[in-house]
């Protein structure tokens, strides 16, 4: 099971953060695929909004997976921080691209 989903229509991407069972917390793998949705979409001149959701009805997303934090050493902690900062930062440039356009 993806822990993001992906799809566009027309200019619009939607993603959603998969991770009902757990709040929608940002674990490794999410961070990791939600890099790597924000990269595409950031390639991607057709899109022109992006609507982030949250799978369920309980919480857009409940932040840091505090739970896989605590069986990480601190060399894979460190791994997530930047893993966070990346995928943000990326989400950021889009934005500012899009606004420049």
């Amino acid at each position: 099971m993806s822990t993001i989903l992906y799809r566009k229509e027309n200019n619009i991407a939607y993603v959603t953060i998969n991770r009902e069972e757990a709040m929608n917390c940002f674990n490794y793998e999410t961070l990791d695929e939600l890099q790597k949705v924000a990269d595409s979409i950031s390639l991607d001149p057709e899109v022109s909004v992006v609507i982030f959701t949250g799978a369920g009805d309980k919480s857009f997303s409940a932040g840091a997976d505090l739970k896989e934090r605590k069986t990480l050493n601190e060399t894979e902690v460190r791994r997530n921080v930047k893993a966070i900062r990346n995928a943000f930062n990326s989400i950021s440039i889009f934005h500012s691209q899009r606004l420049q356009q």
